[in-house]
């Protein structure tokens, strides 16, 4: 029988919870080690720990099966990937910032041609050309 591989966030809020929702459902998240690469879930399935950021691209490639990320990575990924249910945690909230110097008090005052910095830089762009998100 063929393990399901399932791409796991390594580390920080979205690693904590979803190692919570594994263990609720029964699925222990049985690892060798605090910095194992992998570990057994409930015999039937692998996880795989990686950068929440790289499930995206893991899963997309084959690497994994499936993978528990958030919905701003996987639409920042520009992969083509269905989204198969929200987990409702994890939230995050994306923001457009200006330095309190500045004299930018909302979106309306950025000048055309203006250079914006992006953490998220496919999201960005589709939100300054008034995309939804």
């Amino acid at each position: 029988m063929t393990m399901l591989r399932i791409a796991l966030p390594n580390k920080g809020r979205l690693a904590e919870e979803t190692r919570e929702l594994f263990n609720d459902a029964g699925l222990e998240v049985r690892a060798r080690s605090e910095r194992a690469l992998t570990a057994s879930l409930g015999g039937v399935f692998e996880g795989v720990f990686v950068r929440a950021q790289d499930i995206p691209e893991l899963v997309a490639d084959g690497a994994a099966d499936v993978g528990v990320t958030g919905w701003d990575l996987i639409n920042e990924s520009g992969r083509d990937l269905q989204s198969l249910a929200d987990l409702e945690f994890g939230r995050c909230r994306l923001a457009v910032a200006a330095s309190e110097d500045s004299r930018i008090s909302s979106i309306s005052d950025l000048e055309a041609g203006c250079r914006v910095a992006k953490s998220f830089p496919r999201l960005g762009s589709k939100f300054f050309a008034g995309g939804v998100l």
